[in-house]
């Protein structure tokens, strides 16, 4: 999978520009994007992810499991100043928009005069 890689490769350039800086990896993770009952989805299959630090295999695996439900076209992992200092992993979702519906109403010939 294509996302998956680029997921994995933005995780491991996180790790590896956190360690090069002699920064401690971010740990904590927050999530914007991500709908009420997918939460629920995450706290049920990951509870540690709201009750203490995580790892960045952690965030992957967490990552893929959004991803395997279908209803995302992208989730990406950012790293971010925290207000007073420090770094945190923001978990960025994107719904996939599907078309539900397409109504059409008339019959009329549209001329090509």
């Amino acid at each position: 999978m294509k996302l998956s890689r680029l997921t994995l490769l933005i995780l491991t350039s996180l790790a590896v520009s956190t360690a090069a800086h002699g920064q401690k990896p971010p740990r904590i993770l927050k999530f914007t994007g991500v709908p009420l009952n997918q939460g629920h989805a995450i706290k049920k299959k990951f509870p540690f992810v709201f009750e203490r630090e995580v790892t960045l295999s952690e965030v992957d695996e967490v990552v893929r499991f959004l991803m395997k439900t279908g209803a995302f076209s992208n989730v990406e992992v950012i790293e971010r100043d925290q207000e007073g200092g420090g770094r945190e992993l923001v978990l960025v979702a994107n719904l996939l928009r599907k078309i539900e519906d397409i109504s059409i109403t008339g019959n009329h010939t549209v001329p090509t005069d």
